[in-house]
């Protein structure tokens, strides 16, 4: 992998290149593809992310997130079917559920999570145990 980073914010030091490398390639790894990827990263504040995210609103009509392309669509399917393949017990389902639903209830909170914020959560654990090597989220 060729992994160029521009620090707008003085993180790179802080550990940041290391921990996308190791992603990257538990990335690779998990597709068994061949690494021939170049990717460049922007390390930012959060203003500046916001204001983009603002500006490309739509761009992701499925999460409504600010989303670039950084492998082939046909790379990409594969990972998502394969983050989709991982089993989530009903047990597991219905602790997210709970433990969004405890966000809006809570009285420090004033906007908890909504119903697409557990389906983030439940993506999130998925990818996180197929990037582990596990078929299964504990």
């Amino acid at each position: 992998m060729s992994a160029n980073f521009y620090d707008e914010t003085g993180l790179a030091g802080s550990g940041v290149q290391k921990r996308f490398s190791e992603l990257y390639r538990a990335v690779i790894a998990r597709l068994g593809v061949e690494d021939v990827f170049e990717v460049d990263v922007t390390l930012t504040d959060e203003e500046t992310i916001h204001t983009l995210n603002a500006e490309n609103r739509s761009v992701d009509s499925v999460t409504d997130v600010l989303s670039f392309p950084v492998m082939d669509g046909d790379l990409l399917l594969r990972a998502q079917k394969a983050v989709c393949e991982v089993y989530l017990k009903e047990s597991v389902s219905r602790y997210l559920v709970a433990l969004i639903r405890a966000t809006r209830e809570h009285r420090c909170i004033q906007r908890g999570g909504s119903p697409r914020a557990t389906i983030a959560l439940v993506r999130m654990a998925r990818a996180s145990a197929w990037l582990k090597g596990r078929s299964f989220v504990t």
